[in-house]
C-alpha cells in the first residue's frame, strides 16, 4: 500500500472517528489513488471550512462570513445563521417600540 493511499485512509478515519480529517500531503504515482486523494483533500477543506464558519455561531458570533455557495456541509448552518440575523434585527425593532414585528419559528 502506498504512503498517499494509507494516509487517504487514516484521514478518513479520522472523519469516521468524529475529528478534523487531515489533508493528505505527497503525490500519488497510480491515477486512481491520486483522484482518492483529490477527493479526501476536498472533502477536508470542506469540513475545515464549515468548522471555521460553525465554530464562531456556536459561541453566539453571528457574523462569521458563510463559507462559498458549493459547500453542502455549511449549509443548514448558513440558513441558521440567517434565521438568526433576522430574529436579532426583530428583536431590536421590538426594543425600539416597534410593535408590529411577528416573530416567527427560527428553526422548524
Amino acid at each position: 500500500m502506498s504512503a498517499g493511499l494509507r494516509a487517504a485512509i487514516e484521514s478518513l478515519d479520522a472523519l469516521l472517528a468524529g475529528r478534523v480529517p487531515n489533508r493528505v500531503e505527497g503525490a500519488c504515482d497510480d491515477a486512481d489513488e491520486a483522484a482518492l486523494v483529490e477527493r479526501v483533500n476536498r472533502f477536508a477543506d470542506l469540513v475545515s471550512e464549515t468548522l471555521a464558519f460553525v465554530e464562531p455561531l456556536a459561541r453566539g458570533d453571528l457574523g462569521p462570513k458563510a463559507p462559498r455557495s458549493s459547500n453542502f456541509l455549511a449549509a443548514p448552518f448558513k440558513e441558521l445563521q440567517a434565521n438568526l440575523l433576522h430574529l436579532t434585527w426583530q428583536a431590536s425593532r421590538v426594543a425600539e417600540g416597534d410593535y408590529s414585528q411577528r416573530v416567527a419559528c427560527v428553526i422548524g
